[in-house]
């Protein structure tokens, strides 16, 4: 099956089994807020992000390259919340922020390099 509709029917049917569990833990699904709160975190949190990623993996030459960029949106995701929510960045945030680059550098140079010599 296309990656697309793989990916509707899992959030489909996910949503279905969440509802279905939120009965039996006493989740209230009634209030209009819950209700547009999970729409948002399930659409635009999750659903639109997974499907522009499906959309980049399909059309590139190095899908490795398009994941490792994902892992990069923690910076827009934090200049957005000291821009427009004034949140203050702390030390703990900028050492997470460092790991996740030394991660990528240490996966592209160092890796890739050991993989083309023990390939050759």
């Amino acid at each position: 099956t296309d990656g697309m509709v793989a990916l509707f029917m899992t959030f489909f049917f996910g949503s279905i089994y969440l509802s279905v569990a939120a009965l039996f833990v006493g989740v209230h699904l009634s209030t209009l807020p819950g209700l547009l709160a999970g729409i948002y975190v399930g659409g635009f949190e999750m659903g639109i992000p997974f499907l522009f990623f499906a959309l980049a993996l399909r059309d590139t030459t190095n899908p490795a390259l398009v994941n490792q960029l994902t892992y990069l949106s923690p910076f827009l995701s934090l200049f957005l919340i000291a821009t427009f929510l004034g949140e203050t960045i702390t030390m703990h945030t900028i050492l997470g922020l460092v790991l996740i680059v030394l991660g990528i550098v240490i996966n592209e140079f160092v890796v890739s390099r050991f993989t083309k010599s023990s390939n050759a």
